[in-house]
């Protein structure tokens, strides 16, 4: 499985979660104090994807830009 799969299905999760979360709430099931937690933790977990996938997409044009520099010796070669 890929990165850009895992990545996928993970936000997908948190998607599924926080709709989860939302009816709870609109039930009454949890109390609001609960509901913002869990609210602010989905939210930073979808900041977090968003910065790994910008991060992904910056060593992409790296590579494409110089696809020589894959095996360049960076120091921490085992050879």
């Amino acid at each position: 499985m890929t990165a850009a799969a895992i990545v996928g299905v993970v936000s997908a999760l948190l998607a599924i979660v926080r709709l989860i979360a939302d009816y709870a709430v609109s039930r009454q099931w949890m109390d609001a104090g609960t509901a913002l937690a869990v609210a602010k933790g989905l939210t930073d977990a979808n900041d977090a994807i968003a910065r790994a996938r910008a991060a992904r997409d910056l060593v992409r044009a790296d590579l494409a830009r110089d696809p020589s520099g894959v095996l360049s010796d960076d120091g921490f070669r085992r050879d």
